[in-house]
């Protein structure tokens, strides 16, 4: 008979959950668990609700980073406020504005290499229909 799991119905989806959440990879995830990576594919391929509680966990972040790199790609105005402080560090003079931050290039292609890929990937796809013959001169080449 083999060793008892770690794995604990109660608990382990939970934490898995919370580290998710916290960004953390699934490598990550199986380190704080205190096991194997491939132990932690394997309860995730048992366990429906561990992988449920991953990918719940993840959700969040992962819509977070992708409006933050729509953001970066696009442009976004940030708002701020100045102050003029006297000797005694009280605001005699506030001003409000906005600044635009441009759209960062790199963003903007990931974004459009990921999302639009039949129109932006660096790779594109030739069809060729026909017969292509290529023709050696035997007198030319050691053969």
């Amino acid at each position: 008979m083999g060793r008892r799991s770690k794995y604990d119905p109660d608990t382990t989806p939970t934490q898995a959950y919370e580290y998710a959440r916290d960004g953390m990879l699934n490598e990550e995830i199986a380190k704080k668990l205190g096991i194997a990576v491939q132990t932690l594919y394997d309860w995730i391929k048992r366990y429906p609700e561990l992988d449920d509680a991953i990918k719940d966990g993840k959700r969040p972040v992962d819509i977070e980073v992708e409006q933050a790199l729509l953001r970066s790609a696009v442009g976004y105005e940030v708002d701020y406020v100045e102050e003029e402080l006297d000797a005694a560090n009280k605001v005699i003079k506030s001003k409000r504005g906005a600044t635009h931050v441009k759209p960062n290039p790199t963003s903007l292609i990931f974004w459009l290499k990921n999302r639009r890929p039949d129109k932006w990937r660096d790779k594109q796809d030739i069809e060729h229909s026909g017969e292509i013959k290529i023709e050696i001169d035997a007198d030319d080449h050691d053969v």
